[in-house]
């Protein structure tokens, strides 16, 4: 006699009778074949054993999952702690971050923002993901007054769902540079811009625009950045740029060597 899994939907283990020399084994003959298991005692105990093994693990599961809660309720706190009372540019990541991880739908973000944190800060966002995976509960209610917190978060970092993209009609832009992120040791750059229609509209607002510029464009940018303020600051009969503020100084990169 052997005991027999099921597969598929979890059901008791059913006994099946084996007569030696006679086919009273029944449609699981097949299933053992089908499932390449040997046509041997030894192969059969060894299916039985790893069924128990994974009874084990579904235990397991449960501990992890368990763990995984406590470690993302004390992460976020501290996160939604930094958010609160420090001002950066990391941690404006990280009111990305905790937007993203209460409403992934409205507050998309860019992983790679992530690689630009501390290493502190990166670990309680792992253990944040990691919790998340398991959904045993919504992360905002592992905290105290978490709801509360996290949307003063999103309204004090003004964290606003991506802008619509401008039409090709309307791809003439003004553009201020607002701020640049960057991870150390990449030659990519993130660069966030105020932007206005041109010409400009009356009434239309002001949006923002990011960037995520690659190593070979970021290069190429900053050649033509440096020629054409170069030519800006020695052009003949000037020397000095025709928009240039009174007692404005050539930045030194931007004086032919």
């Amino acid at each position: 006699m052997f005991i027999c899994p099921l597969r598929g939907k979890r059901r008791r283990p059913q006994l099946v009778m084996q007569s030696d020399g006679a086919s009273v084994v029944g449609p699981w003959e097949a299933s053992w074949a089908a499932a390449g298991v040997p046509d041997n005692e030894e192969g059969k105990q060894e299916v039985l054993r790893k069924g128990t093994d994974m009874a084990g693990d579904e235990h397991d599961f449960e501990g992890r999952s368990r763990a995984a809660q406590a470690k993302a309720a004390h992460a976020l706190d501290r996160l939604l702690k930094l958010a609160e009372t420090r001002d950066s540019g990391q941690i404006r990541r990280v009111a990305r971050f905790i937007a993203a991880l209460y409403n992934g739908d409205a507050y998309p973000l860019d992983l790679f923002e992530l690689r630009a944190v501390d290493v502190a800060i990166s670990d309680d966002v792992i253990n944040c993901i990691d919790a998340l995976r398991w959904g045993r509960a919504d992360l905002y209610k592992l905290v105290p007054d978490g709801q509360k917190r996290i949307e003063a978060v999103i309204r004090d970092w003004g964290v606003a769902p991506p802008e619509p993209l401008v039409p090709r009609d309307c791809a003439d832009l003004n553009a201020r540079l607002v701020t640049y992120g960057d991870a150390p040791g990449y030659r990519d750059v993130t660069l966030r811009f105020e932007c206005e229609e041109i010409p400009q509209k009356e009434g239309a607002a002001k949006f923002n625009l990011e960037l995520h510029v690659d190593a070979r464009s970021a290069a190429d940018i900053v050649d033509h950045v440096i020629r054409v303020h170069r030519f800006a600051w020695s052009r003949p009969g000037g020397g000095r740029p025709l928009d240039a503020s009174d007692g404005e100084v050539a930045p030194r990169w931007a004086r032919n060597p």
